[in-house]
């Protein structure tokens, strides 16, 4: 069942998901699942200029900033790779954080907060492995 883009999904807390359907061949969605306990609870894919803040498992701020995907260079698909036991994969990355860090924290649903753009000014973006997404 394609769920379509659920703009309508209020931002706020909840965790970070890698949305797949079956017919994608391992392709997986960025997007937001809302800490709701009534269905329907549809997820939210990101765009760019979102505001998003990351949590590592300890609870500290993994990273935050405006989300900037960009496509991956096709010519480095052979270095952009991820670490995880699986076929998943997505043709784009945030600017400024390595593509195995930024999958793996959707495939493994780290805690996030979203809002949308116009909520608040964010600068750049931040990360535990010093790089930034400016």
């Amino acid at each position: 069942m394609n769920m379509g883009n659920t703009q309508n999904s209020a931002p706020g807390n909840g965790k970070l998901d890698a949305y797949w359907e079956q017919g994608w061949e391992g392709r997986v969605a960025y997007s937001f699942l809302p800490d709701r306990t009534a269905p329907p609870i549809a997820p939210r894919f990101l765009e760019n200029g979102d505001l998003l803040r990351i949590y590592s498992p300890d609870n500290s701020v993994l990273w935050e900033g405006t989300v900037r995907l960009v496509p991956r260079r096709k010519w480095l698909f052979f270095r952009q790779k991820h670490d995880l036991d699986n076929d998943i994969w997505n043709g784009s990355t945030q600017a400024g954080v390595p593509y195995r860090d930024w999958i793996r924290w959707f495939w493994k649903g780290y805690r996030a907060e979203l809002s949308a753009p116009g909520a608040a000014p964010a600068t750049g973006g931040r990360s535990a492995n010093g790089t930034g997404s400016s």
